[in-house]
């Protein structure tokens, strides 16, 4: 057995975050990863069996809370570590199937003057909005990057110092933050079309469209007007790697290929880990950045929690309302036509495109997606070109176009006895029908294609319903309840255990600052 100072389990970029931040400082640090390759969610991998050196992202596509600063890519100098970054811009965009869209940039003055060209009403109350939402990142951003219950005095005062700043609109911006996503976009908006792309938008919070406190899911378009979005040259895996090579070269060993059997618990103390193969390693601190249903109920032996956190865990909510993402890839033999002007369908589609029905029928899918059925007509789908502005991901010379074609929302269990294996089908169908509406012989042109059911995330994900959020963002699984009130702030009830991940604070997507907080606090414990 090896005797380490710390050990982490999970090798997604939180895990080498950590690693690469506790290596840093001095510590002898070891990631266990049970795959063959390291970044969890933010991976870049080849999906098509006939066409193995075309590679995707294959779940993470873009860097959006990375870029809240202060960024773990500045702290770890990620640049010097290989990482090139491509500004997405615009990041998000509407089309409809008569040839007219409108585009989401980073400049909310743009994205208005686009907006305006469908309803000036709604563009106005699209700018007031996206400025509150703005200021409400400003004032959770210090405590975003806090501990969640020992925040400290310099973060609690900036924290105060931008709430008071933009005092007025608090009380308005709370009001959408509790509400639900489809009574803020009724609320606020009147044309169709603006309707259909923002409750597209707003099917990704895994939670149905009137679920009261989900609104939260509409300030991250302000995050991206505010701070950008990026794209790793080389697909999400690049991040990643760009990490893993930090936590190297500061002395960190990457161990993949090593799935953990269970934690040792010895005299009520974590002391490592037994892999499956039967190996063991020790060390003074193991942390686990897997989900916390899986740290804390499969890998700890029976009866070490107390049984009222066990009651929070087997509460904790994971797809709750059972509604869950799954995936379509394409490769398409060139870049196909699309209903808009060349000039603009080739200004849109790199960036993803919010597709599919309109918003009474947006909601009424996520409805009958809750209740496990697969609704008949449109679907909403976010398709996007990663090889229109990142041509390293195909074969140079190569006119092939791939489509990372992400569905925010299809039931995680089917009603009835259905499986996926035999949906799966017809789901691809529907994408490719939603997709012809707006490019149109895409279907002839396809000569690869991957998908990725709910059930297959999950497989190869290893973790609890192969959700990538680890536990549901909802308002009451967030901050000093992230994953459950007992076991917020990275240190669990079992000394030398350590949690984090995407399920720690501050909140799941690709960022790495759950990994960085949790090794600030592991070094300031001694």
């Amino acid at each position: 057995m090896t005797e380490l100072d710390a050990l982490i389990v999970g090798g997604g970029h939180n895990g080498l975050v950590c690693a690469a931040m506790l290596a840093r400082a001095g510590r002898t640090v070891t990631v266990v990863e049970a795959r063959d390759v390291v970044g969890g969610f933010a991976t870049t991998e080849a999906p098509f069996s006939n066409h193995p050196d075309v590679r995707m992202p294959m779940a993470a596509m873009d860097l959006v809370s990375a870029n809240l600063p202060p960024s773990v890519i500045d702290d770890l100098d990620l640049a010097a570590h290989g990482l090139t970054l491509i500004d997405v811009d615009p990041f998000y965009c509407h089309v409809t199937p008569d040839g007219r869209s409108f585009a989401f940039w980073r400049s909310i003055d743009r994205t208005c003057d686009e907006l305006a060209a469908f309803s000036a009403h709604d563009a106005r109350r699209y700018r007031r909005l996206m400025t509150r939402l703005v200021a409400l990142w400003r004032t959770l951003g210090p405590y975003l990057h806090a501990h969640p219950t020992r925040p400290g005095l310099r973060p609690v005062l900036a924290a105060l110092g931008q709430g008071a700043r933009h005092v007025l609109s608090m009380p308005r911006v709370m009001r959408t933050m509790l509400s639900s996503p489809g009574a803020a976009i009724e609320a606020h908006f009147e044309n169709d079309s603006i309707r259909a792309a923002l409750a597209n938008f707003a099917a990704a919070s895994g939670s149905p469209l009137d679920e009261p406190g989900s609104g939260i899911i509409l300030a991250m378009m302000a995050m991206q007007h505010e701070w950008g979005v990026r794209r790793p040259v080389g697909g999400m895996g690049a991040f990643s790697d760009a990490i893993r090579r930090a936590a190297e070269h500061h002395g960190a060993t990457i161990l993949t290929g090593a799935p953990v059997e269970r934690i040792l618990i010895e005299h009520g103390r974590a002391t490592g880990v037994v892999l499956k193969d039967g190996g063991a390693l020790r060390a003074d601190h193991v942390v686990g950045t897997v989900d916390p249903k899986t740290l804390f109920l499969k890998l700890l032996p029976a009866g070490t929690l107390k049984p009222k956190i066990v009651a929070e865990l087997e509460a904790l909510g994971v797809w709750r309302a059972n509604i869950a993402p799954m995936r379509v890839d394409l490769l398409v033999s060139e870049a196909p036509a699309m209903v808009l002007p060349p000039a603009r369908a080739d200004l849109l589609r790199h960036c993803s495109m919010l597709l599919g029905p309109d918003f009474q029928g947006t909601r009424r899918f996520i409805q009958a997606a809750q209740a496990g059925v697969l609704a008949d007509g449109g679907i909403p789908i976010w398709p996007a070109s990663p090889s229109a502005i990142d041509r390293s991901l195909v074969p140079p010379g190569s006119p092939m176009e791939t489509f990372y074609i992400f569905i925010p929302a299809v039931p995680y269990r089917l009603a009835d006895g259905r499986r996926w294996a035999d949906l799966g089908e017809t789901v691809v169908q529907r994408t490719i029908a939603t997709m012809e509406r707006v490019m149109p012989g895409l279907s002839d042109r396809i000569v690869a294609r991957a998908v990725r059911t709910p059930d297959d995330i999950a497989a190869v994900s290893g973790i609890t319903r192969g959700s990538a959020y680890h536990a549901d963002m909802s308002l009451w699984q967030m901050g000093p309840r992230r994953p459950t009130p007992s076991l917020a702030g990275y240190r669990s009830p079992i000394p030398g255990l350590w949690h984090s991940g995407a399920g720690a604070h501050p909140m799941a997507s690709v960022n790495g600052l759950s990994g960085a907080l949790t090794a600030e606090t592991i070094l300031r414990s001694g």
